[in-house]
């Protein structure tokens, strides 16, 4: 039989080539190289990457106003000047190093929103190889965002940032995202997965769906207190999505999300007071569910969402006759409303909490069921268990 003898020539290779070769690789994956070899350990060593970097504008100016001796305060424009010179100058160092980041946080305050010196950081940002990326920019009118779309910081750089090759992860907070998002990625190849919006104005459906579509490898995307400017938001043009959510109250025209052919779409939350759109018809793959005050699903749920492993259905303002989940997916299943009737027939659950008021018949058929949690005014005047009888479960009622 033929004999193949395999060496090992990359490993001989000097060490400033191998850290070459390292740098086309995901820093997680090129630490991971650690563990071939002691040759690799070596190596791995003594290639620098930075965990994390944090460069903060207010914790900067207040330690320079405490060493400041009395009188001789700097003044707000000094304090600014040097902190942009020490985040230019470190990043400047990291670049010639060749050293990869795998996250890196800026806090920065921008006074001016036509023009600011946070521009001049992000060219240096851009040219560094960086995997996870926060940005939160404080401005005067940070508390506005809700009344006028012009206290966003206009931020010129975001369009080039998720064009990043590197960039897996993205968190913008307090900027405004422009219809212009995409131009720069025309050819381009993002690898940008993780997308998380904060306080972030959003134009118009243009600007999402060249979003999309310069960044086709988003598996997460969630969205904290936003601003919109259109009534839908639709999430189907995000053809890998797997984890959606929309949180906190959000502003603008925006009054509906649409989760119609997420065909991928496995978890979705949403707490905001928006109408859900989704298949109907039984179709949907989502597998953990986290909804507050959507009526469309309080009677029967699992006929919506077969492949629910875990729900969380919450509600203060709305009542239902009857709610019922039979599904033998799911393991965990919690309830905050006021149904008169409850039916719970799934087989494999695990847990199951209720909390809410005038529920007067409750049906549970759960014989692996761990623990029941059930806090109501009242004690039902029809209640039928199928409980495991070898477990201890915790059933409480508080009149």
């Amino acid at each position: 039989m033929y004999k193949c003898n395999h060496k090992d020539r990359i490993s001989k290779l000097p060490e400033e080539m191998i850290h070459h070769i390292l740098s086309f690789l995901l820093i997680k994956d090129a630490t991971q190289t650690s563990v071939l070899s002691k040759t690799w350990k070596t190596v791995c060593s003594s290639y620098k990457i930075l965990q994390s970097l944090h460069f903060d504008e207010n914790l900067f100016a207040l330690e320079l106003l405490i060493s400041a001796q009395s009188g001789q305060e700097p003044k707000i424009q000094e304090i600014r000047d040097r902190f942009m010179n020490f985040v230019n100058n470190r990043l400047l160092t990291i670049q010639q190093q060749h050293s990869p980041v795998l996250k890196l946080t800026l806090n920065l305050v921008v006074l001016n929103a036509e023009f600011s010196p946070v521009d001049r950081l992000m060219n240096l940002v851009t040219q560094t190889k960086i995997e996870e990326l926060c940005i939160f920019v404080q401005s005067k009118d940070s508390f506005w965002y809700e009344i006028c779309a012009d206290t966003f910081y206009n931020f010129p750089y975001l369009e080039i940032l998720v064009s990043s090759k590197w960039l897996q992860s993205l968190t913008v907070r307090d900027c405004q995202l422009s219809s212009t998002v995409g131009n720069y990625v025309v050819g381009m190849y993002s690898s940008l997965k993780h997308l998380w919006l904060s306080h972030v104005m959003v134009s118009d459906e243009e600007s999402i769906s060249n979003l999309a579509s310069s960044c086709p490898l988003i598996e997460l995307l969630e969205f904290k207190g936003c601003t919109f400017g259109m009534e839908t938001l639709t999430l189907s043009i995000f053809h890998k999505l797997k984890k959606a959510s929309v949180e906190g109250f959000q502003c603008g025209r925006i009054c509906e999300v649409d989760i119609r052919e997420c065909v991928n779409l496995e978890s979705f939350s949403c707490t905001a007071h928006l109408e859900l759109l989704f298949n109907s018809d039984g179709g949907s793959n989502i597998r953990d569910l986290h909804l507050v005050d959507h009526p469309i699903v309080y009677e029967e749920l699992t006929a919506d969402f077969p492949l629910l492993e875990k729900a969380k259905i919450v509600t203060k303002n709305i009542g239902v006759d009857w709610f019922k989940a039979a599904n033998y997916h799911l393991m965990k299943l919690e309830i905050e409303f006021n149904p008169h009737e409850i039916y719970v027939d799934c087989p494999n659950l695990r847990y199951f909490k209720y909390r809410g008021f005038g529920c007067k018949k409750v049906f549970i058929d759960c014989p692996n069921l761990r623990e029941l949690l059930y806090k109501g005014d009242q004690v039902p005047s029809i209640l039928k268990l199928n409980l495991p009888t070898d477990k201890c479960l915790a059933f409480s009622s508080f009149l």
